[in-house]
C-alpha cells in the first residue's frame, strides 16, 4: 500500500468518527455525507493506483 493510499484511508477513519458524533447529536444527512465520503475514500484511490487500470490508460 502507498503512502498516498494510506491518507486516504486515514482521512476515512476520520471521517466515520465524525459521522458518529454526527448521528450521535441527530444530524443525519450531515452523517450520511460523512458515511458516503468514507466510501469513496476506501473504495477509489486502490482503484485509480491499480497498476492494471493505470496500464489500460496508457494504452487508451
Amino acid at each position: 500500500m502507498t503512502e498516498e493510499i494510506r491518507r486516504y484511508l486515514d482521512k476515512a477513519d476520520h471521517a466515520l468518527l465524525v459521522a458518529a458524533d454526527l448521528l450521535d447529536d441527530g444530524h443525519v444527512p450531515d452523517a450520511a455525507s460523512k458515511i458516503y465520503y468514507a466510501f469513496l475514500a476506501c473504495i477509489l484511490p486502490p482503484l485509480l493506483f491499480c497498476p492494471i487500470f493505470q496500464q489500460q490508460a496508457v494504452n487508451s
